[in-house]
């Protein structure tokens, strides 16, 4: 099984571009497993500041980018 990594950042953009502010990105074998609000401190959950863009891949699976780097 995969490590599930998660990202909290301000904003979240989706490939449709609508945003979602204070958000959590969670992460698993490099695609987007869920996306939720940020509701308080969650144990296990890095900080990225600014904007983490979520882009849609070929098979229709969402990826997570910060500065255009693959998270």
């Amino acid at each position: 099984m995969d490590k599930v990594r998660r990202l909290a950042a301000h904003d979240i953009i989706f490939p449709d571009g609508t945003q979602k502010v204070l958000g959590v990105v969670e992460i698993a074998g490099g695609k987007v497993n869920r996306v939720y609000p940020l509701e308080g401190e969650q144990a296990r959950t890095e900080w990225v500041a600014g904007t983490i863009e979520l882009r849609a891949a070929p098979d229709g699976s969402l990826t997570a980018y910060k500065n255009n780097q693959k998270l």
